[in-house]
């Protein structure tokens, strides 16, 4: 199914779930023209809130790298949560009108890249918890990282936003070590 159904699905049950990835390479947003293997959704419209905690988990395309391309999407955020928890590993989320994530609870990343939205890459109203070893967060008209609780992170690249590149409310963790007003 797309993107945007599984999401109406993930609203209408009552536990966790997670969404999967297994995009046949006669899809539309195939492409392996850069030398890389992509997968690009590209939504005409907003995708709908999340309103169940959920884990998408774009590491289970086992063939390449899932891009959110909100490029024609109209005024939009990529991902946006309403009160649970929401875990993204593996996608590349670019292009958005808005923030990249947009989220009123805690955020998980692992491995994500989220770039050239004219929000914020990533913004949280609670904790941001970045893990893995390939989190990149650039050129987004914000901030990179906005978070009204904690920043947590182990290795990121930020660069080039028009914001601070990690702002928090409450302390920023990089590997383990912190600080309580950490904003660049």
């Amino acid at each position: 199914c797309t993107l945007r159904a599984a999401i109406e699905e993930v609203n209408l049950n009552t536990d966790v779930d997670t969404i999967t990835f297994d995009i046949p390479t006669t899809d539309y947003g195939y492409s392996s023209n850069t030398g890389t293997v992509t997968f690009t959704i590209s939504p005409k419209k907003p995708l709908p809130n999340i309103e169940k905690a959920v884990v998408i988990d774009a590491t289970s395309q086992s063939n390449g790298t899932v891009v959110l391309n909100g490029k024609n999407a109209g005024k939009a955020c990529g991902i946006s949560t309403k009160d649970k928890d929401c875990t993204i590993k593996g996608m590349h989320i670019q292009n958005f009108s808005g923030d990249g994530i947009k989220a009123k609870s805690d955020v998980f990343l692992k491995n994500t890249k989220i770039s050239s939205n004219k929000g914020s890459g990533v913004s949280s109203r609670t904790d941001i918890t970045i893990e893995g070893t390939d989190n990149e967060f650039s050129d987004n008209g914000k901030s990179g990282i906005s978070s009204g609780g904690d920043v947590n992170a182990g290795v990121i690249q930020v660069e080039n936003n028009g914001g601070y590149g990690i702002a928090a409310k409450s302390a920023v963790f990089i590997n383990g070590k912190g600080s309580s007003d950490f904003n660049t």
